[in-house]
């Protein structure tokens, strides 16, 4: 799945945070990172909406089982996922938007998409990928209501190629993977497919992805069940606060609103 591309962020990330401590102590309740906060929260397609969105940077697991950042770069850049939902949800249900950037290049994505969840049943649900028919900023992405987002027309979008299927295991995790795609133009002829695989919680989101040889069915992707280890990537949760491309912007709204 192209959204969290493996290889790509191999490549190409690094993690050149500038963090700072969020002012204040959250209470259980309103902190994103605890299971408190999805309890007030009536489904589970809606709990997995808000599991999907936030601020996230790519990390490994070291030979000792320590999660370290994944640095390159001469530790100059790095790249970030900024997912964010979009729309009514009463009108037009559960969507999201993907944003990847590099923060050198802030307003250059790398990758974006928009995402429409649909439940299934109360452990079966589906993600379905869209184009974005317009042009947007990171700024723009803080903007609250005069974000460009809230004007898109979900009827009528041009689909890609990008599909996953998530699954329950309780209400602050969720597993999912996609349909097998074509990662690089040079796997086509070889008919050379990658299957990402993902275990979702409320601090990160876990990452494997599959080389195989030929389309398998979802029926049978689905039943294969990867082991935990080979599990070794994290896209690690943060406060936008935390990261210094972030605070500068709310730091400039924040201005803006006289606060």
């Amino acid at each position: 799945m192209k959204v969290i591309n493996l290889t790509l962020f191999l490549f190409l990330c690094c993690l050149s945070l500038k963090a700072q401590t969020p002012k204040k102590a959250l209470k259980l309740e309103d902190d994103v990172r605890s299971k408190e906060y999805y309890q007030k929260f009536g489904s589970d397609v809606e709990r997995l909406h808000k599991l999907r969105c936030g601020v996230f940077v790519l990390h490994y697991e070291d030979s000792l089982g320590t999660l370290v950042p994944w640095y390159v770069n001469m530790n100059e850049d790095s790249v970030l996922l900024y997912t964010t939902p979009v729309g009514n949800i009463s009108k037009d249900g559960y969507w999201l938007y993907h944003y990847q950037l590099m923060t050198n290049l802030p307003d250059m994505p790398i990758y974006n998409a928009l995402e429409h969840i649909i439940a299934h049943s109360r452990d079966s649900f589906e993600g379905v990928f869209y184009k974005c028919p317009i042009t947007v900023k990171l700024e723009d992405l803080q903007a609250g209501k005069k974000n460009p987002l809230e004007k898109i027309n979900f009827k009528g979008l041009e689909k890609i190629d990008e599909h996953i299927i998530y699954r329950r295991i309780n209400y602050t995790e969720f597993y999912g993977y996609t349909e097998p795609y074509f990662l690089n133009p040079s796997d086509k002829p070889s008919n050379t497919y990658t299957v990402d695989f993902y275990k979702m919680s409320v601090d990160h989101i876990r990452l494997y992805s599959m080389k195989i040889d030929s389309k398998f069915s979802l029926e049978t992707i689905g039943g294969l069940n990867p082991l935990d280890v080979r599990f070794n990537a994290y896209l690690l949760r943060f406060y936008p606060e935390e990261i210094s491309i972030f605070a500068e912007l709310l730091k400039s709204r924040n201005k803006k609103k006289g606060k």
